[in-house]
Order: structure tokens, then sequence, then C-alpha cells
């Protein structure tokens, strides 16, 4: 499991959100909560993930809060990459994910 953790993170696999909405999220280092577990920057929710079968399997009762500010900012970050996306991939071709911290950093 450990060998499918590293592989994961390494190559920021993407699965399908837990809530059925087809939206992807990404397994990345900055998004790991725990080695099962990892934050879902559009939501807050943090998810659990099996690593042999690379699906998030559901999530746990932790969520990340950020001020009103960088959520703004966050939001703001992702809904340009996502457009930029949009253009230029097809459909369901790729993904991303937009980090904030209280202390103003942003990870794309």
């Amino acid at each position: 499991n450990s060998i499918m953790h590293d592989y994961n993170l390494y190559n920021f696999v993407g699965a399908e959100a837990p809530d059925n909405s087809g939206r992807k999220v990404l397994v990345t280092p900055f998004g790991e909560v725990s080695e099962d577990s990892f934050l879902d920057p559009q939501t807050g929710r943090v998810l659990t993930f099996d690593h042999v079968a690379q699906r998030f399997t559901g999530e746990t009762d932790q969520k990340q809060v950020l001020s009103d500010s960088m959520e703004s900012t966050r939001t703001s970050v992702e809904k340009a990459v996502t457009e930029y996306l949009d253009a230029a991939y097809k459909s369901g071709k790729a993904s991303c994910a937009v980090y904030g911290t209280d202390d103003g950093k942003i990870n794309v």
C-alpha cells in the first residue's frame, strides 16, 4: 500500500469525488492530511482514499475552513485555471486543484 501511496502522490492521481458530482479530486502532497486522507480544496472536505483501487471511498468529519479573503483568492485562481483547462483540453482530460492557506500561500 505504501508503494501505491507514493505512486499516487507523485503522479497527482485524480479520482471522482464521492459525492457523485462527476468532479475529479486530485491526490497530491499539498492536500495530504494523512496517508489515506486528502483535502478536496473546492469543498474544504477531507476525503478518504483507497490507494490500491485509486478511488475516494468517503469523507471524514474534518474540514478546512479558510478566512473569507483567502477563500475568495483561492476561488478566483481556481476559476481562472479551470477556464484555461476547459479552453485548452477536451472535456474530462485535465483537472486542477488550488490549495490555499491562511498565511497567504496558494498552490496550483
